[in-house]
């Protein structure tokens, strides 16, 4: 799904965030760098401590349900009104987390992992494109390889606009998932489970835009249109 720019930023903020704080507040488990999750499990599978290997399990089990409910809401339930989907995809994901980070307490670290990385594999797969340039929100070593490729033309065609609007794009979103998970660090340290209140916060700013955006978009067309 395409999104301006802000909008990318503040999800990818708040995908550094959540990995952040999985890793530091539930058993240094990933909620979306899966190939993290299977590396760990083999390193650990292989040191026969089946116990610890087991935690990076439920983040794998959660990647497949959120994806189909993301792909879901955009080609099924909402084929046609792309906004409304957005909007759809982010609730569900704000309400998950919310209720998350607010009865956590009775809540197995299992389940809190496997919630999460449900949200999370939702954003993963309904949000791919900022603009006409496509990334990934909770993760970043796609956007990483885009960047290097993007400055590498940008070095070689250097009056190509279409290839310094890349690299500035991705720059802000790499730039914002760095900072995310940074936060997603510190703020865990600092506050324990309420720090996911600030990807939340996040999450509901770009809900927000998005329904701006779409109030601004329906009130742009034509009477006959609507």
């Amino acid at each position: 799904m395409k999104s301006p720019l802000r909008f990318a930023a503040l999800l990818c903020a708040a995908g550094g965030f959540l990995d952040s704080f999985t890793w530091v507040a539930h058993g240094h488990v990933f909620v979306s760098a899966q190939t993290g999750n299977i590396i760990l499990f083999g390193v650990y599978a292989a040191q026969d401590n089946w116990r610890q290997a087991l935690h990076h399990v439920p983040p794998l089990l959660a990647f497949f349900p959120g994806v189909f409910m993301a792909q879901g809401l955009r080609k099924r339930r909402f084929a046609d009104d792309r906004p409304r989907a957005t909007a759809v995809c982010l609730g569900i994901e704000i309400a998950i987390l919310t209720v998350v980070g607010f009865l956590s307490f009775a809540f197995l670290h299992i389940a809190v992992v496997f919630a999460i990385a449900f949200a999370a594999a939702m954003q993963f797969a309904g949000f791919d494109h900022v603009g006409k340039w496509s990334y990934v929100s909770v993760i970043t070593t796609g956007n990483l390889r885009s960047l290097g490729n993007a400055w590498f033309a940008v070095m070689f065609s250097p009056h190509n606009p279409d290839t310094l609007d890349q690299a500035r794009t991705l720059e802000i979103v790499c730039a914002s998932f760095v900072c995310g998970a940074i936060a997603g660090a510190a703020l865990t340290v600092s506050f324990g489970e309420p720090a996911i209140v600030f990807p939340i916060a996040l999450l509901s700013l770009a809900l927000l835009s998005c329904l701006r955006e779409a109030h601004v978009r329906a009130a742009n067309l034509p009477s006959s249109s609507r």
